[in-house]
Formats: structure tokens, C-alpha cells, sequence
């Protein structure tokens, strides 16, 4: 395995949930209350943040090891472009 591709699949991972926290637990966190139905073990009390954290490496490792070896992006601004534009479609679909 490319130690490249593990540093940019654990430098992804830290920005996916670093992002995410500031999304969902900051901006969207009134939004999220206000608009969800609630019911008993619905949240998790505390939440598995490291599962969490696991899930977006193995996002991020995806992504660094189809850029690595299919796209031939072998450069930082080029993989957070083309990362860029593949996640923010797809997040946006909901």
C-alpha cells in the first residue's frame, strides 16, 4: 500500500468529520431538531464518534486509492478538486 494514499485517506478523514461536525453539529444542529421527528433511542447518547470517524477513512481511503491509481491525480490541489466536485453533488441530492 502507498504510505501516500494512507496519508491522504487520514488527511480526508480528519477534514470529513471536522466538516461534518461543523455542518451538522453547529449550523444545521436547530434545523435538525426542529424538523426531526424524535422518538426514544432515536440519538445515541454518546454518539460513536470513532465509528464515525472509521466510516470517512474508508470514504476518503476509496477516494485517494481510485485518484492514485485510475485518475492518476498524484497532487494535493487536484485531489481536493476532484474530491470536492464528486462529494458536494452527492450531498446535495437530498
Amino acid at each position: 500500500m502507498n504510505t501516500r494514499v494512507l496519508l491522504a485517506a487520514l488527511g480526508g478523514a480528519v477534514s470529513n468529520f471536522l466538516v461534518g461536525w461543523v455542518v451538522y453539529g453547529m449550523l444545521l444542529m436547530d434545523y435538525m431538531k426542529n424538523n426531526m421527528t424524535q422518538y426514544a433511542g432515536l440519538m445515541k447518547e454518546p454518539p460513536d464518534l470513532f465509528i464515525m470517524f472509521i466510516s470517512g477513512f474508508f470514504w476518503a481511503w476509496t477516494y485517494a486509492f481510485i485518484f492514485n491509481k485510475w485518475a492518476g491525480i498524484k497532487d494535493f490541489k487536484s485531489g481536493m478538486m476532484a474530491g470536492i466536485f464528486i462529494t458536494i453533488p452527492t450531498c446535495t441530492i437530498y
